[in-house]
């Protein structure tokens, strides 16, 4: 070694040393999975984030590009989880997400993996027609698309896969090729959050009595929770490949697996949304978190194509062009920048989703407007001329495209409203805290020593706030039924519950209320304090549900055609004195969820009832009176 080279070397072993320093003890991330362009300036908190879009063969070479030059664009680290591997541009693979994590006796015997099995052997060529057809989505989902049997069994191998490719990530976000993410504001929403326990953020839906995040919305879970999660799986691989056999819905049996392991979903909407924008109601109220006009905008879904992607892009970039970089945009930016400015006129071959109320047969557009007029709460109207039918609509949703309608907006009253709702000086973060269960001694109390008028073995009259929030003593055997008892319910309820008349009553914050007799109250309208009506449910919407508290529980479902997001029959039948308790908390945890879920079904959840005061300590809430324009079906893979 020459003498300059011996002069070197101690700097050489300095230098190494610092390096070895400076990656070991400074550097907490590896280098990024994918190269990021020069002019993206997403938060650093995304050095420590994996992305993972699902998606499947059917559908990732025409959906997933459009990501990798908007939405993913600036993201340094994510995955593409799909049923199949293949090059998804010249830098980027799908992985298959199924082989490695899912037994090779469940892929070779379970029909489900018929498609998967031929586009192993064929690849695109083993596809058939039959697999490409545009199914119909129905309230559980495409039960006839080979792709979207396929997508449930997804979900729990994602889990494994991320963190075997990120282990060291501290939150993981999950979306699917037709959904679109703020990236900033999921930043700033993501940095309330403690990533060093476990978190699982989602738009809240229900099945059964199963609440989890919905997965075309996007959800996201901290390291923790997908670490136990994986952990829980573990311990029965064959017992959660049963289970998600036995399912229908992979998102579900991901927050099955989360709730097994003591992780609860904290809800998420309105931020994480189940629609795209034209669909959203920028005028929504739900539980009791009053307006969605002033929350941080995070996700949209069920965005069709290109265009609808490459047109939330181009919001963004105008966003951080306008000088807004580092601010919060809220629904209220996203109505005036990209909604407004479509309302101004009427629209043929389109539907603004209008039906809060039928206004009756109008003979042209004009006519359908005239009575919108006069209907002081209409803001919207739809006019169908094949039927004549007009519909006005309380909300503002901007809407779609479609052949057969032709749609209007009051815009002067659009404009006062959205004027009176405020500048959102002050961002609205939905950060609930877990809901506290009632003490045991007061619930008790209430259950054992309440009004006398309530221990009557009749319908009582209006009460007081004070009087009325109670429950009956005596439930041993009776039946007590949540909402409006609609045409033909009295048969199913008795039949189910062995001839036992139902009381009708309603539920307001932490108690029962018994109304005076139900037809009376059958044709109340919005703004009627819950105490004293009831919303309308016409015939053909009956909806309800039966549970048998106890060891067991049966469940007693009816749905008739035609049913809408309306109201929702809850029948709680309670057998022994003993679960009276249970009743009485159950009761309290629904009315701050909102009887919204559905059995057989999926149905997002939204508070039917608005929180408008406390009287004599307890909580007055009244009937919104809005059906709920994103209470649809579980959808598939589109």
């Amino acid at each position: 070694m020459t003498l300059r080279l011996r002069r070197l070397l101690p700097a050489i072993v300095i230098i190494a040393i610092i390096y070895t320093f400076h990656h070991t003890f400074i550097s907490s991330s590896p280098p990024p999975i994918h190269s990021v362009p020069s002019d993206c300036a997403l938060p650093p908190i995304y050095n420590d984030v994996l992305v993972i879009l699902k998606t499947g063969i059917t559908e990732a070479r025409d959906k997933v590009p459009p990501h990798l030059t908007t939405t993913l664009r600036c993201i340094p680290n994510y995955m593409i989880y799909s049923d199949y591997a293949e090059p998804l541009s010249p830098t980027v693979f799908s992985q298959d997400i199924l082989g490695p994590y899912i037994s090779s006796a469940t892929k070779a015997t379970n029909p489900d993996f018929s498609l998967y099995n031929r586009v192993r052997l064929a690849g695109h060529s083993g596809l058939t027609p039959a697999d490409l057809v545009a199914d119909v989505n129905t309230p559980i989902g495409k039960p006839n698309n080979p792709g979207w049997k396929l997508d449930k069994w997804k979900f729990l191998p994602m889990v494994d896969g991320a963190l075997a490719a990120r282990p060291e990530a501290k939150w993981f976000v999950f979306m699917e090729a037709d959904t679109y993410l703020l990236w900033a504001n999921l930043a700033a929403w993501l940095a309330r959050f403690d990533p060093r326990k476990p978190w699982y953020l989602g738009n809240q839906m229900q099945i059964v009595d199963a609440l989890f995040a919905h997965g075309g919305s996007g959800f996201v879970l901290s390291r923790p929770a997908m670490e136990m999660a994986r952990d829980l799986r573990a311990q029965s691989e064959d017992g959660w490949e049963t289970a998600v056999d036995a399912h229908w819905a992979g998102d579900c049996l991901l927050g099955i697996l989360l709730e097994s392991c003591g992780v609860s979903l904290t809800w998420s909407w309105p931020m994480l949304q189940i629609a795209p924008p034209g669909e959203v109601d920028f005028f929504a109220t739900g539980f009791d978190m009053g307006r969605l006009w002033c929350y941080p905008a995070v996700s949209f879904h069920h965005l069709e194509g290109e265009e609808d992607l490459r047109g939330l892009d181009r919001l963004e970039k105008g966003w951080v062009a306008d000088g807004y970089a580092g601010k919060v945009m809220v629904y209220r930016d996203v109505f005036w920048r990209i909604v407004w400015g479509q309302i101004q006129s009427v629209k043929q071959g389109w539907d603004n989703l209008a039906a809060d109320e039928d206004l009756g047969r109008a003979g042209s557009v004009d006519e359908c407007r005239e009575m919108c007029v006069h209907e002081a709460l209409c803001l919207a109207y739809r006019f169908a001329p094949a039927d004549e039918t007009c519909w006005s609509g309380r909300g503002m949703q901007l809407g779609k495209k479609a052949e057969g309608f032709t749609s209007g907006w009051m815009t002067h009253r659009i404009q006062a409203v959205a004027e009176s709702l405020g500048q959102c000086d002050e961002i609205s973060w939905w950060f609930p805290p877990p809901p506290a269960a009632p003490p045991a001694a007061a619930a008790a109390a209430a259950l054992v020593d309440p009004p006398a008028i309530l221990a009557q073995d009749q319908l009582p009259p209006r009460r007081e706030v004070e009087r009325a929030q109670h429950i009956y003593p005596e439930l041993d055997g009776r039946t007590v039924v949540v909402g409006r008892q609609s045409d033909g319910a009295s048969d199913a309820v008795a039949e189910a519950t062995q001839g036992e008349k139902p009381v009708p009553v309603f539920v307001a914050g932490g108690g029962v209320i018994v109304p005076e007799a139900t037809e009376q109250h059958g044709g109340a309208r919005t703004g009627d304090q819950i105490l004293g009506g009831q919303p309308r449910l016409e015939s053909d919407q009956r909806l309800y549900l039966l549970v048998e508290a106890g060891d067991r529980r049966q469940q007693l479902v009816r749905r008739d055609a035609g049913v809408r997001a309306g109201v929702t029959q809850v029948v709680l039948q309670v057998v022994g004195k003993m679960r009276q308790l249970l009743l009485l908390r159950r009761v309290r945890q629904g009315v701050e969820a909102g009887f919204r879920g559905v059995v057989g079904c999926c149905r997002q959840l939204r508070f039917p009832w608005e929180f408008i005061g406390v009287r004599g300590g307890r909580r007055i809430m009244r009937w919104r009176g809005q059906t709920d324009a994103h209470a649809g079906g579980r959808d598939g893979m589109d």
